[in-house]
């Protein structure tokens, strides 16, 4: 079997060999930087569309159930090559995403065990989860010279001030 990490270095040299894109982060300036990054965002959710029409998902239509499997497998397939490179772009590793992956399966299992509830423990202000690693930062303020100390919860995301309702 073919570990993530050996598709993300077949990719990788896909990019480079073809496209002659390099993914040194500190030498690529970052306005080029962030627009591969959302092209190749934008085209990941493309190949997921073109994915649908693959699949008969719509209900108003008389083929839904259908399925063209092969080439359903060709869009997916596609997904991942842009998702690779958007996983390249940022620095990461196949096996910094198989990592998350299973970090965040046993976030998702813990989730539906306790009746997960989409809107609960969001940012109100940027819609963030709360619940990820490194979502909230406690910053300690010291009043009155040192004598008080008050915990302050703001997002790590946009900065806002958390109720503390804990």
């Amino acid at each position: 079997m073919v570990s993530l990490d050996e598709l993300v270095e077949v990719q990788r040299q896909l990019e480079e060999r073809v496209f002659g894109f390099h993914f040194e982060i500190n030498e690529i300036a970052p306005d080029v930087w962030a627009d591969y990054v959302r092209t190749m965002t934008l085209a990941a959710i493309t190949e997921l569309v073109e994915f649908l029409q693959e699949v008969g998902w719509k209900p108003w239509s008389s083929d839904e159930g259908s399925m063209n499997s092969e080439r359903a497998l060709g869009e997916l397939a596609d997904v991942l090559h842009f998702v690779f490179n958007v996983l390249l772009a940022v620095g990461r590793t196949g096996a910094d995403l198989a990592d998350a992956y299973l970090a965040k399966v046993e976030v998702n299992v813990d989730r539906q065990l306790q009746g997960y509830d989409s809107s609960a423990d969001k940012c109100p202000n940027c819609g963030r989860s709360l619940s990820a690693p490194n979502a909230v930062i406690t910053r300690v303020i010291e009043l009155e010279g040192g004598s008080i100390q008050l915990a302050v919860r703001t997002c790590a995301a946009c900065d806002y001030k958390l109720e503390d309702d804990r």
